[in-house]
């Protein structure tokens, strides 16, 4: 990520005659993992399945139904949900570094270079120091530090930097948020590796780790309606100094990230909503302990999750300029 944005700042976020234009950096893009990787896919190695026997559809569409229906797997899995759908991303806040900020393609691509490097190190010290160590401590303290550095993002609005370059302040806000958000869904992607059913690995780490991406996607879509809907910000707005929308829309996303943590502390069906580490997952799981209703709540949230996302998607390419609310077109066209 570092190294992209790095060459994105540097391809299409200068004025030297040899940048590109977007669309050609788009298809960079595409080109790039292809020729990085058709390479070596004669090198490839496939391990040799160690299973009783293949599974068949049916039988693995069984296996997820019962893993999800499991009181230690779909009870952990919908506190996750809220969590992530809480951690709102603020959808104004790069047009804000532009419009309002006047920062460049190329400094906005630098800025993001900084962050994912940042971030890097971040998952460098969860892996040697806080690997499966208390992770409801973790996660409320990984949270407060991103709210915290979400709410700088008011100071940053009100050009109140500490005295600071405007644009070193912007980097180190974005930085070690994204740090704390990354490092915060660290023990998510791990936390149900020691229980999952022999045969159905693959499958079951695809459908948790959807299930993750689905409730960050879902987020994201909240930002964007809360946006288009009420504080309604626009670049004209932001050019003008008008910050009054953005500053509502910083408040709101910055306290929604504070409203799950609560929830970590939480038991049902003598199950931690969540786990405190590898060892309380595989000693509060019990595949007996099962509840239909909890398998059938995690299937239709993740059926309504990928439609929700699928719709929004379509609606947003119809109408491009569209109210959140009722889809009507704003301005010509």
């Amino acid at each position: 990520m570092s190294v992209g944005a790095l060459m994105g700042a540097r391809l299409h976020g200068t004025q030297m005659d040899w940048s590109i234009s977007i669309s050609q950096c788009f298809l960079i893009q595409a080109v790039v993992p292809v020729i990085s990787i058709a390479p070596w896919l004669h090198s490839m190695h496939e391990m040799e399945y160690r299973g009783d026997k293949i599974l068949s559809i049916g039988e693995i569409l069984q296996v997820c139904w019962d893993f999800v229906a499991t009181d230690a797997v779909w009870i952990p899995c919908f506190f996750l949900y809220l969590y992530n759908v809480c951690y709102i991303p603020n959808p104004a806040w790069q047009n804000y570094l532009i419009a309002g900020l006047d920062f460049s393609n190329f400094s906005v691509g630098v800025l993001s270079a900084v962050g994912a490097f940042v971030a890097t190190l971040g998952v460098v010290a969860y892996d040697f120091f806080f690997f499966n160590k208390q992770w409801k401590k973790f996660l409320m303290w990984t949270t407060l530090v991103g709210v915290f550095f979400s709410m700088l993002q008011l100071c940053l609005i009100y050009k109140f930097t500490f005295g600071l370059p405007t644009y070193l302040f912007a980097i180190g806000d974005s930085s070690f948020q994204m740090t704390a958000q990354l490092m915060s869904f660290m023990p998510m992607a791990i936390m149900f590796i020691a229980v999952i059913p022999d045969g159905a690995e693959g499958t079951i780490f695809a459908l948790i780790t959807t299930w993750l991406n689905l409730s960050s996607e879902i987020a994201g879509s909240i930002g964007t309606i809360i946006d288009c809907s009420f504080t309604r910000i626009s670049n004209s707005q932001l050019k003008a100094g008008d910050v009054s929308g953005l500053v509502k829309l910083t408040w709101a996303t910055s306290v929604a990230q504070l409203l799950p943590i609560i929830f970590a502390l939480f038991k049902y069906r003598n199950v931690d909503f969540l786990p405190d580490g590898l060892r309380e997952v595989r000693a509060q799981f019990d595949s007996d302990s099962k509840f239909w209703w909890g398998g059938l709540s995690f299937t239709m949230v993740l059926i309504s999750s990928i439609s929700l996302s699928t719709v929004l998607v379509l609606l947003m390419i119809a109408y491009p300029n569209c109210d959140a609310l009722d889809f009507s077109p704003i301005g010509p066209g």
